[in-house]
């Protein structure tokens, strides 16, 4: 199921440190996302975080990342801490702290996306994001090319 495949990027990119990712590349009239190939390391999150940790007033660009993110423990399933890593703010966060580091922001924004359109409550509303089952929309369009993406990564 989605929540087990979430899991096991996260877990994946825990345990081995990097991937080494094919570029992706998806465009259609209302949604594009892209990014080169490269290398996704596990520590460019510790990077973001040191950052955080280092801006006064206590203020947080990746609010969501926190200790038990690099540490679970015995929470390591729980998808709380796993969609702090593919969080917008996480993003933001790369995109703001390592701005050459696209091919990590990319990788997030694809899982991020990816997320919420096979685990979507608003099964029919058009304007939602996670819908997946309006026809025509780029959505299905977007999870085939993720699905010949993850093809192309494992091969």
């Amino acid at each position: 199921d989605t929540c087990h495949l979430i899991k096991n990027f996260r877990n994946n990119l825990l345990s081995k440190k990097f991937f080494d990712i094919p570029a992706f590349e998806f465009t259609s009239v209302n949604f594009n996302i892209s990014f080169p190939a490269g290398f996704v390391q596990w520590s460019h999150l510790h990077t973001i975080h040191e950052r955080d940790l280092s801006l006064s007033a206590h203020l947080r660009a990746a609010y969501k990342i926190h200790s038990s993110v690099f540490h679970p423990g015995n929470d390591e399933q729980s998808v709380s801490f796993v969609l702090a890593v593919f969080h917008e703010t996480t993003i933001a966060s790369i995109r703001l702290y390592l701005p050459e580091e696209e091919v990590i922001a990319g990788f997030f924004n694809l899982i991020r996306v990816w997320w919420l359109c096979v685990n979507s409550k608003e099964r029919f509303h058009p304007q939602i994001q996670g819908n997946t089952l309006v026809r025509n929309d780029y959505k299905t369009k977007l999870l085939c090319s993720f699905s010949s993406w993850l093809h192309t990564w494992q091969d």
